[in-house]
């Protein structure tokens, strides 16, 4: 996946991303790109997330906004505050699903949206980040940087997973 062929994604309405991967796990990753809404505990309110190859079998990129509005054509600040305010957070998970090699929470970074409707999300994005390897997950400070662009298509409702003890 090139950044032509998400160009010509977006233009057929496609579901793609390609991300450079920098810092401590270094790599690349591309896949399926999707957004919607999740719902919550108590289903009464939901986050916005989109989603870049979380159903796939390499890194995954989470973005989410816990107000649930979704994204509009702009600029908009990543940072791990969750205090509440409506910035958007940030997840890199590097390896996959069922070999995992590291989690990574966005510190700072941008996510421009460039083209917007019901059914297609496009744009880039650039996350600096910490996290751990699984490796050494006592680490919890390395950096990494990723930085990509997407085009994603929407989904009626992400399914939310329940973890009980």
């Amino acid at each position: 996946v090139s950044a032509a062929s998400i160009a010509s994604d977006e233009k057929a309405g496609r579901s793609a991303f390609i991300a450079a991967l920098g810092g401590t796990d270094a790599g690349s990753a591309t896949g399926e790109a999707e957004f919607g809404p999740v719902p919550s505990a108590n289903a009464s309110s939901s986050a916005f997330v989109v989603s870049l190859g979380s159903r796939g079998n390499q890194s995954a990129i989470l973005f989410s906004r816990a107000s649930g509005t979704p994204l509009g054509v702009g600029r908009y600040h990543i940072s791990d505050r969750g205090d509440g305010t409506d910035e958007i957070l940030a997840l890199v998970m590097t390896g996959s699903a069922t070999d995992p090699t590291g989690v990574f929470r966005g510190k700072s970074g941008w996510v421009i949206v460039t083209a917007g409707s019901d059914g297609v999300l496009t744009g880039r994005f650039h996350v600096d980040g910490v996290g751990f390897v699984a490796a050494e997950p006592e680490v919890e400070d390395r950096p990494m940087v990723a930085t990509g662009s997407f085009s994603a298509t929407a989904v009626n409702r992400f399914a939310r997973v329940v973890v009980r003890s």
